[in-house]
């Protein structure tokens, strides 16, 4: 199957676990991040988790936090791009509302279905 270039398919094998374990983690260093998707089966390869982890963050649905490291590796997490990616797949997100720095378990989606 052929994609538009430069367009961005999320896939259900690879991306959303990824991105679901990073909103789960709310911040990941790249290398625990490869580890617990190797962990999980997720990924075998080192070269297919950094692509993946470059077209996350060139999406807008990962932030690389500057100036932030562990163990010499960098810290990521997941912004509102990334949490709308996984409530439009029915993930239920932690949404995160950054201002109040205050975190709340129940998507829109879940208010509604109760």
């Amino acid at each position: 199957m052929r994609y538009i270039k430069g367009s961005v398919v999320i896939t259900a094998q690879g991306d959303i676990p990824l991105l679901r374990l990073v909103r789960n983690c709310r911040f990941v260093s790249h290398e625990q991040l490869y580890e617990l998707l190797r962990h999980e089966a997720v990924v075998s390869s080192r070269s297919s988790f950094n692509w993946r982890m470059q077209r996350l963050m060139k999406s807008g649905r990962l932030d690389r936090l500057t100036g932030f490291w562990f163990d010499g590796s960098s810290v990521y997490t997941i912004n509102q791009n990334g949490l709308a990616e996984l409530e439009s797949q029915v993930n239920f997100p932690l949404l995160c509302i950054r201002e109040h720095d205050k975190c709340r378990t129940a998507s829109r989606r879940f208010m509604r279905s109760s």
